[in-house]
C-alpha cells in the first residue's frame, strides 16, 4: 500500500478483508486493480 498527496492508492489482493470496508466507508473510483480513494467524499 502506498499513499500519495492529494490521494491514498490502495493496491488490494484478492479477496483482500479490507475491500468492502474501503467501498462502505469512502468514495472511490476503481481503475482495474486499483483503487484511487480520494480524500474528500465522493
Amino acid at each position: 500500500r502506498a499513499l500519495d498527496q492529494g490521494c491514498r492508492t490502495v493496491w488490494l489482493e484478492p479477496g483482500d478483508p479490507d475491500v468492502e470496508r474501503i467501498y462502505a466507508g469512502v468514495g472511490y473510483r476503481r481503475i482495474g486493480e486499483k483503487l484511487n480513494i480520494s480524500l474528500e467524499p465522493a
